[in-house]
C-alpha cells in the first residue's frame, strides 16, 4: 500500500454533544472511530455552546471549497440542543430550519465532484420535555 492512499472520512460537525464525542463519558465518535478503523476516518468538529446561528458560518469558514471536502463519504449535522433552549442561545423553530436547510445546502454545492451524503440529526421535542416537567412537579 503506498503511503499516500486516504480513507475516506465521515465528518460530524456540531454542538458539545459532538465535542465529547470521544470523551469517556460521551464516547460515541471513539465507538464509531473503533467500529470503522482502517475503512473510514471519523472527524469530530464539535463546538460546545454553539447553535445553528453560530455554525452557519463556522461550516463556511471551516469548509469553503470542494477541496476541503475531498474524500469526505459523509456529513453528519449533530446541532440542536442549543437552539431549543431557553435561555440567550434560543434560536426559534423557523430560523433553525433555515440554518440547517442553508447548511445542506452549502455541502451540497461545495462537494461538487459526486453528491455528499449529508445527514441531520435533531434533539427530541422540547414541548414533550416541557410537558412532562409540568406534570411531575
Amino acid at each position: 500500500m503506498s503511503g499516500d492512499s486516504t480513507w475516506p472520512k465521515c465528518i460530524f460537525f456540531g454542538d458539545s454533544i459532538t465535542q465529547r464525542g470521544y470523551d469517556v463519558e460521551g464516547c460515541y465518535l471513539g465507538a464509531l472511530a473503533s467500529r470503522f478503523q482502517r475503512r473510514v476516518d471519523i472527524v469530530g468538529r464539535g463546538f460546545s455552546g454553539y447553535t445553528t446561528r453560530l455554525c452557519l458560518p463556522l461550516l463556511k469558514i471551516l469548509y469553503p471549497n470542494a477541496e476541503s471536502l475531498q474524500n469526505t463519504a459523509a456529513f453528519f449535522i449533530f446541532l440542536g440542543a442549543n437552539d431549543a433552549s431557553f435561555g440567550s442561545q434560543k434560536v426559534d423553530l423557523p430560523e433553525y430550519k433555515s440554518n440547517l436547510c442553508q447548511m445542506i445546502s452549502y455541502l451540497q454545492v461545495e462537494h461538487l465532484r459526486e453528491p455528499l451524503k449529508t445527514l441531520r440529526s435533531t434533539p427530541m421535542p422540547v414541548w414533550k420535555w416541557q410537558s412532562r416537567r409540568v406534570l411531575l412537579a
